[in-house]
């Protein structure tokens, strides 16, 4: 008989416990007990990979730098695996026109993820173009103050990269790897 392959990510585990949930006859049982267990091994995890280095006598893990390490992925992972039970939990329950119902708050999401590497990579290029021509700077000068400019250019760019991905969701034209 064949093993299933059992993923080991922050994500995929969250999603096999709303999975599980689904088919349960406690599924609010299972998943609060469930995400609580999860939460506390990788959060358990975490700590240890970040203590033990140092208690070993080496060097202090960095938590967070460019590249991302496994105690920051799972200091991340486990806030956001709550996030997606909780949301489950609201979302996924009642009547079938009830669920629709409350599905309709997540279009943007659902736009958001279709074209997630459009975003992700569009965002980083057209950075780029602009700080190579000099329209970054001229860019920021609107803003009336350095805070305004820090805070307001991230906003604008959230803004237009999620109109762009809602246009592009309504006309169904997606971006895949």
């Amino acid at each position: 008989m064949r093993q299933k392959r059992v993923d080991r990510g922050v994500g995929a585990t969250f999603g096999h416990l709303i999975l599980a949930g689904r088919a349960s006859g406690q599924r609010l049982h299972l998943l609060a007990r469930g995400g609580a267990l999860i939460s506390l091994v990788f959060l358990a995890f975490a700590l240890i990979s970040i203590a033990a280095p140092t208690a070993l006598g080496g060097e202090s893990l960095i938590v967070m730098k460019r590249l991302w390490t496994p105690p920051f992925a799972l200091l991340i992972g486990v806030p956001v695996g709550l996030f997606l039970l909780i949301t489950n939990v609201l979302i996924d329950s009642g009547t079938k026109s009830a669920r629709a119902r409350k599905a309709q708050a997540l279009r943007p999401f659902i736009a958001l993820g279709r074209n997630f590497l459009l975003v992700y990579f569009g965002s980083h290029v057209l950075n780029s173009l602009l700080r190579r021509s000099g329209v970054f700077g001229v860019l920021v000068g609107v803003f009336p103050c350095e805070a305004a400019a820090m805070w307001g250019m991230p906003v604008l760019s959230v803004i237009a990269w999620s109109t762009l991905t809602f246009v592009l969701n309504r006309k169904k034209i997606y971006l895949r790897a």
